[in-house]
């Protein structure tokens, strides 16, 4: 196991109006051991700045800059980075609940599936809408390394994941395309990383 348990790839462009709700509400985790891996994708506004001053005031968060390339780039360019057992994505305009990590992080260890699938939330602005029920289950869904794989192909939305090693070096030896539509997803990672969604 890493010191760091979990990663979060953050992929920031032109947000400077949503990104401190969401860096506050990855601050605001009850689960504490993470890192931030904060990559911005060339910003034209202020959230180079905006990003940097959160490094400044918490060691957790880092701050890297690159030229744009689109969301799935800076993705794979905090990829190369991260230090975590654990690597999950959020959109820089999205935030967390307080016990997000915390949940997924116990669920992704308890089980020790190759993958999960759970509900999400969406905020118009004043009022939550859960979506719970999305995959016509009220829990957590855990695929064996096989069914996730055809899971993968077969999908057209997710929510999010919870990826191990094997799947994430699947996809990186068999696909090499890009799962844009991925979000709030958590991969298991190896030592040796070098896998890209």
């Amino acid at each position: 196991m890493r010191e760091t348990q979990v990663s979060i790839v953050i992929p920031v462009y032109n947000v400077e109006t949503y990104l401190r709700q969401c860096l506050d509400s990855v601050l605001g985790q009850t689960f504490s051991n993470f890192e931030v891996l904060l990559v911005n994708d060339g910003s034209t506004d202020n959230s180079g700045v905006i990003c940097q001053e959160y490094a400044r005031l918490d060691s957790r968060f880092k701050y890297f800059e690159k030229e744009n390339g689109g969301v799935s780039d800076a993705r794979n360019s905090g990829l190369d980075l991260v230090q975590g057992d654990y690597v999950t994505f959020l959109d820089a305009d999205d935030f967390l609940f307080e016990d997000h990590l915390e949940k997924l992080y116990i669920a992704t260890t308890l089980s020790d599936a190759d993958i999960m699938i759970g509900g999400y939330s969406r905020f118009d602005g004043s009022d939550f809408y859960f979506y719970k029920d999305h995959f016509k289950r009220d829990s957590l869904i855990s695929f064996t390394s096989t069914q996730a794989i055809q899971f993968l192909d077969s999908m057209l939305d997710i929510q999010f994941l919870i990826f191990q090693q094997l799947v994430v070096n699947y996809l990186s030896e068999h696909y090499l395309r890009s799962y844009a539509f991925l979000w709030g997803d958590m991969q298991k990672i190896s030592l040796s990383c070098g896998n890209y969604i």
